[in-house]
């Protein structure tokens, strides 16, 4: 009972997760840049993350994603992971998704930053989602995003005072990323 609230997030990742491989459309695939490398400043990671976006475009107006990264921190490794569903034709989107956020604690030793013996910090885990633009071109280049970035379970943490507790265990929190998109190899 005590993790209930990641049930539905985890089930959701490894559903649409599976879907997205099995129905790609190759029509579209072709054309589109898939491989997205990006810095999130605030968002989901709370301070900042390195990302990986694998982009699925079962249409030309909607666009799927599924991300990962690494947010390090001087006692802390965080892995957010979140699908997203982008809406739009051309370089301008809408996008919204979710996930979730494993962190993972370090016992520090001799050096401050040097992760020694990390372990799931199960207490910590918490769940996020996101609303907002993305400017995005299909064949690929810069990459930017800014959005609402709602996160529930979240431990306690005073950078994040002013927008904490407004629900139960819910922060209100925003995010910008930008990056880069490679371009398709496929596309002439």
């Amino acid at each position: 009972m005590k993790y209930l609230h990641l049930l539905f997030p985890l089930s959701l990742f490894t559903l649409l997760s599976a879907g997205l491989v099995l129905g790609q459309s190759q029509k579209y695939q072709e054309y589109y840049s898939r491989n997205t490398f990006f810095f999130e400043g605030l968002g989901r990671a709370v301070n900042f993350s390195f990302n990986y976006e694998r982009r699925y475009i079962p249409a030309p107006k909607i666009k799927l994603g599924i991300q990962t990264g690494i947010a390090p921190d001087i006692q802390q490794v965080k892995i957010p992971l979140s699908l997203s569903v982008l809406y739009g034709l051309g370089p301008h989107h809408l996008e919204v998704g979710g996930g979730m956020v494993l962190p993972f604690n370090s016992d520090v030793t001799a050096h401050k930053y040097i992760y020694n013996r990390l372990r799931l910090a199960e207490d910590q885990i918490y769940t996020h989602a996101f609303a907002g633009y993305r400017y995005q071109p299909d064949l690929g280049g810069f990459f930017f995003r800014i959005g609402y970035t709602p996160m529930w379970g979240v431990a306690y943490n005073p950078v994040m005072e002013p927008f904490y507790r407004l629900g139960k265990n819910l922060q209100h929190w925003a995010g910008v990323s930008v990056g880069y998109s490679l371009k398709n190899a496929n596309v002439k």
